[in-house]
């Protein structure tokens, strides 16, 4: 009999702590303070502008350079460093 009440108690408490847990996120929605229209507007404008901004510089980076990327970085930047450059790595047939 204990154990029916201890269990009941359990399961209780667990409904007591869920149901405070979606109380307190209730409370905490009610002090967000979400951004008006305009406000919305300019900042999504600013995260597009952004956006295109840097896919535009890396689209710019990547016709001048012509190659896979990560093998000029390699080849030309770290091959010097390292004192290793192979230079079949890239083949460019143009």
């Amino acid at each position: 009999m204990s154990e029916d009440k201890a269990q009941e108690g359990q399961a209780r408490s667990v409904r007591d702590a869920v149901s405070a847990f979606f109380t307190e996120i209730n409370a905490e929605f009610h002090r967000i303070s979400w951004p008006k229209g305009k406000e919305l507007i300019e900042t999504t404008l600013v995260v597009l502008a952004f956006i295109v901004g840097l896919s535009v510089t890396v689209l710019v980076f990547d016709k001048v350079d012509g190659s896979d990327g990560y093998l000029w970085f390699h080849i030309r930047i770290t091959g010097p460093i390292t004192g290793y450059v192979r230079s079949n790595l890239i083949t460019h047939e143009r």
